[in-house]
């Protein structure tokens, strides 16, 4: 059976090579593995970076969902992630939100988001669900 586009079955087999992983002794004397340096690099990322429930309220959001769709932050957060999706992406978008599982990652899907000042942006996203959340970068793409 084929799987739906944007999911990969094992999140191991889908790393690229060179990473380090965050369990080897390199990572943990790493200071990337320290609370602060993740707090940074979350706050400074260009990318859309969230972390949603698992009905698609948006609970943590970086600064450049602000800078890239116009929005401020306090009225985003809470939100629901489908009421900024693009009226044709919905339910692609549903079905692939509520698909996602500890053992299926989104990886290279693209849905359209609504900016404050008029229009939609395109954005890919990679996603992985740990728990009761799922974690989500989104980057921009540009001439489609």
């Amino acid at each position: 059976m084929r799987k739906p586009l944007g999911i990969v079955e094992s999140a191991a087999a889908s790393r690229p090579r060179g990473l380090i992983s965050i369990s080897s002794p390199e990572a943990q004397a790493s200071p990337i593995s320290s609370p602060e340096a993740f707090e940074v690099l979350f706050a400074e990322a260009r990318d859309l970076l969230c972390v949603r429930d698992l009905r698609g309220k948006l609970l943590r959001l970086n600064p450049a969902w602000s800078t890239v769709l116009g929005f401020p932050l306090h009225d985003l957060h809470g939100a629901t992630l489908l009421d900024l999706v693009h009226p044709d992406d919905v339910w692609a978008t549903h079905d692939i939100m509520h698909r996602v599982s500890p053992e299926l990652m989104v990886l290279g899907f693209s849905n359209r988001y609504r900016h404050a000042g008029g229009g939609h942006r395109r954005f890919e996203w990679t996603a992985r669900r740990f728990g009761d959340q799922v974690f989500g970068l989104g980057q921009a793409v540009l001439g489609r």
